[in-house]
């Protein structure tokens, strides 16, 4: 899932990117870029860390969906 958006941001990416530098400076539009890759890279390394806690936790019952495999 996360190659399958990382194909389709940068395809959509190649498209608005030079209208959007040369409306705002060229700076300004790779800071804009580098944000949105930490604003979407914060949560995952989140998960990536705390993952394992958050799924053990006694609110959260386990997942049953493998039994029947």
């Amino acid at each position: 899932m996360l190659n399958l958006f990382r194909q389709v941001f940068s395809a959509l990416i190649s498209f608005y990117a030079i209208d959007l530098a040369e409306q705002i400076q060229f700076q300004y539009a790779w800071l804009v870029f580098s944000l949105i890759n930490v604003v979407f890279l914060v949560p995952m390394a989140f998960l990536r860390i705390y993952g394992k806690k958050i799924r053990t936790l006694s609110w959260q019952p386990a997942p049953t969906f493998h039994n029947d495999i």
